[in-house]
Formats: structure tokens, C-alpha cells, sequence
């Protein structure tokens, strides 16, 4: 899922850890994705489902290596990017 620039509450909002309440995550509405049934969330302007291919573990991190499934667009966004947002990420 790619989240639109005007959205980083809700990224924020996954700061902390998932509670699920009936059809929402973390107050968010989502509805199973088609291939997986995974939780999709409805807000973001794109989203896809991914099959892991490949895992390569590389210190305290891995590689994933995935198939994208299927994949929508619910409307035209900019998307949100890590320097819009003010946040760093040390890695």
C-alpha cells in the first residue's frame, strides 16, 4: 500500500502496536485483499498483494524478494515520501 502526502497520520498511527476491532486496524477501516484475504487497508490510494519469492537473511535484516500479485488504484495521489514527513529512519 502506498499512502498519499496528505496521509501520514495514518502512518503514525502504525507506530504502535496492531489492534484489531471488527473491520478496523488501529481505527482503520480494511477489508480482506482478493488473493490472500489479508488485511487491506481502504484509505490509501494504492495497494498490492505480494508473494514471497526469496528471503535472504543479512544481519539484523533480509532481503525480500516478492512476486507482486495484484495490485489497484482507488484514485490519483501524490504519494507520502520519508522527507515529506520530518521522520529519519537509522536503519
Amino acid at each position: 500500500m502506498t499512502l498519499a502526502q496528505d496521509q501520514k497520520a495514518i502512518a503514525q498511527d502504525f507506530f504502535k502496536p496492531t489492534v484489531r476491532e471488527e473491520d478496523r486496524l488501529n481505527g482503520h477501516p480494511f477489508v480482506p485483499s482478493p488473493t490472500f484475504g489479508l488485511p487491506l487497508l481502504t484509505e490509501p490510494p494504492y495497494w498490492l498483494e505480494a508473494e514471497v519469492r526469496h528471503l535472504y537473511p543479512g544481519g539484523d535484516h533480509s532481503l525480500v524478494v516478492a512476486e507482486v500479485v495484484e495490485a489497484g488504484v482507488r484514485s490519483e495521489a501524490k504519494p507520502l515520501v520519508m522527507w515529506d514527513t520530518g521522520w529519519f529512519y537509522g536503519g
